[in-house]
């Protein structure tokens, strides 16, 4: 799971730098991968579910990244029509 989080996040740096999208949902999406990464970087090694909780700010950048990928469909779908 880690592992795919980082390669999404990689990836929507390295497309984010390189890309076409130089909008403000792409920028949304590679700071919401970025801040979940590395939130969570350090309770990777933690088995017990009793540290969940410190978890929660990990999450706020998941869920900004759900929402500029979002807003990038909707986005991409306007220009279309």
């Amino acid at each position: 799971m880690v592992t795919l989080v980082a390669v999404a996040a990689a990836l929507a740096v390295r497309y984010r730098a390189h890309g076409p999208g130089e909008g403000a949902a792409s920028r949304a999406v590679a700071l919401g991968l970025a801040w979940f990464v590395l939130g969570m970087a350090p309770f990777v090694i933690l088995a017990d579910r009793l540290f969940l909780r410190y978890t929660y700010f990990a999450h706020a950048g998941l869920s900004l990244a759900v929402t500029g990928a979002a807003w990038a469909c909707f986005e991409a779908l306007r220009a279309h029509r």
